[in-house]
């Protein structure tokens, strides 16, 4: 399970893949996600919010990444799904949740 203002590294092998990452959630909790490159190749991440019921919150992306700032509408266990939406490189990308 993340944990509020730690950052997660991990890597995105292909667009196939999408990691699945818990997080505890608070109603009215400030939660930060940024998903992006840290090896200077294009990654065109994606990355998509669920709530505690499993609803989906938000879904970004972007071209070299993703950055937004949301605030919790529910208490209990939501996810952080990263992903990739092109590109054939294997680069590493970057979790930040919580503050």
């Amino acid at each position: 399970m993340l944990a509020s203002g730690v950052t997660l590294e991990s890597s995105i092998a292909s667009t196939s893949e999408i990691d699945t990452h818990t997080i505890s959630l608070t109603a009215g909790q400030i939660l930060v996600v940024a998903l992006g490159e840290n090896d200077g190749q294009a990654l065109d991440p994606q990355v998509q919010l669920k709530d505690p019921s499993g609803g989906t919150v938000r879904t970004d992306s972007g071209e070299v990444g993703v950055y937004y700032r949301i605030t919790a509408a529910a208490t209990g266990t939501g996810s952080v799904r990263p992903s990739r939406v092109t590109r054939t490189s294997r680069p590493m990308s970057t979790l930040m949740p919580g503050m």
